[in-house]
């Protein structure tokens, strides 16, 4: 099961499957104490109300485009970092990543989204939002987005079902 405080990958073992983050990132990243943000990092940090952003780009709202960019890009970071750990929840974000990657290899089942906690489900369908809505690859908006893209086919390809 996932630890909430640090993410669930306290019991990550295969450090070789893990992007390189160098010095360059952690400055750029948000710094936690628990669930108290210690040093804010470049973006914006967490959603206070996820319902609230969702409901904004689900609606087409005047500011949906830049809810798209404010939240979906982090919402997108997050799922990359939990699906490149080793739990259930790992899996089935992998699996949407690959759907939005390429969804005639990797279709993707709605009902996966049942196995997620609930942020991870609001984070998930802010970036199928941020696919469906930007002009570019999802994948684009990453540094090394394609690198990534193709660990998680490789990985889902050997593990299967």
């Amino acid at each position: 099961m996932e630890n909430k405080e640090t993410g669930g990958l306290e019991n990550w073992a295969d450090y070789d499957d893990a992007p390189e983050l160098g010095d360059e990132w952690l400055e750029g990243a948000h710094h936690y104490r628990g669930k108290v943000m210690t040093k804010k990092g470049r973006g914006h940090p967490p959603l206070d109300n996820p319902d609230e952003a969702l409901s904004v780009v689900i609606s087409g709202g005047p500011r949906y485009e830049d809810e798209l960019v404010d939240h979906g890009i982090p919402a997108l970071l997050k799922l990359i970092s939990v699906a490149q750990g080793h739990s259930g929840q790992s899996h089935h974000l992998r699996r949407l990543l690959l759907g939005v990657y390429n969804g005639y290899e990797w279709p993707f089942e709605l009902q996966r989204l049942r196995a997620l906690d609930r942020d991870l489900q609001v984070d998930s369908l802010l970036v199928v939002a941020l696919a469906t809505f930007s002009p570019y690859e999802v994948h684009t908006l990453v540094k090394d987005g394609d690198s990534v893209m193709k660990a998680f086919w490789l990985r889902e390809s050997e593990q299967g079902e």
